[in-house]
């Protein structure tokens, strides 16, 4: 825990956050054998067509906060975040601010499923 976020990250998460960590932290050994084995090379990322928000944080170690740069590099419309005194585990020490960041990004990013939805309800159509 202090690797990824500084000292003290444990008590930083309040019960709240120890909680959210110890329900999800079951899936880490299975979600780091997943990122081992990924061999996507990174210029695929740049044919990514959606808005993307990535976040960091100025406390998360320095490989971390170099992926989360080298993705808002390739990703063609994304918007990197540093959250100032946040390690690795910003979405459980800083949960209002991620939340928040979250939201403003939702509320922005065009609701292209309601225009496929329309473009496809249109194809089926009988011919008047």
């Amino acid at each position: 825990m202090e690797f990824w976020s500084g000292p003290h990250a444990w008590q930083a998460m309040g019960d709240v956050g120890q909680r959210g960590f110890r329900q999800a932290g079951c899936t880490v050994p299975r979600g780091v054998a997943q990122l081992m084995a990924d061999r996507t090379p990174v210029r695929a990322y740049g044919e990514v067509r959606v808005p993307a928000l990535i976040l960091t944080g100025d406390r998360s170690p320095v490989c971390a906060q170099r992926t989360a740069a080298i993705l808002a590099a390739e990703l063609p419309d994304a918007r990197l975040e540093v959250l100032p005194g946040a390690g690795h585990m910003g979405p459980l020490t800083h949960m209002a601010t991620v939340n928040a960041l979250v939201a403003e990004h939702v509320a922005h990013v065009p609701d292209t499923r309601a225009q496929s939805l329309q473009r496809s309800s249109n194809r089926r159509r009988p011919p008047d």
